[in-house]
């Protein structure tokens, strides 16, 4: 659940880059704050049980690998631009 919840931050981290002016020129802090968000979960594992949970590293591993291909391969194409307008209508 925890992983499905940190997938959901990038709208509101992007809202905010968007309306603070001072960072609109970096358009990294999207990705790398949803990459430290979902290192959230290996980190606490780490800490308060001194090893990281397969769930909490494979996880994350494979959410951010998701995004990173949905994002650079799936949305450019105009396939899903009319997909998106079908869906918005």
């Amino acid at each position: 659940m925890m992983l499905a919840i940190l997938t959901s931050t990038g709208a509101p981290i992007a809202h905010l880059v968007g309306h603070w002016p001072a960072l609109q020129p970096y358009p990294v802090i999207n990705p790398i704050s949803g990459l430290l968000l979902l290192c959230l979960p290996a980190i606490h594992d780490r800490v308060s049980e001194r090893r990281i949970h397969p769930v909490s590293l494979w996880g994350a591993i494979g959410v951010f690998a998701w995004l990173t291909v949905c994002f650079t391969v799936i949305v450019p194409t105009s396939a899903w631009r009319d997909f998106a307008a079908w869906s918005v209508r």
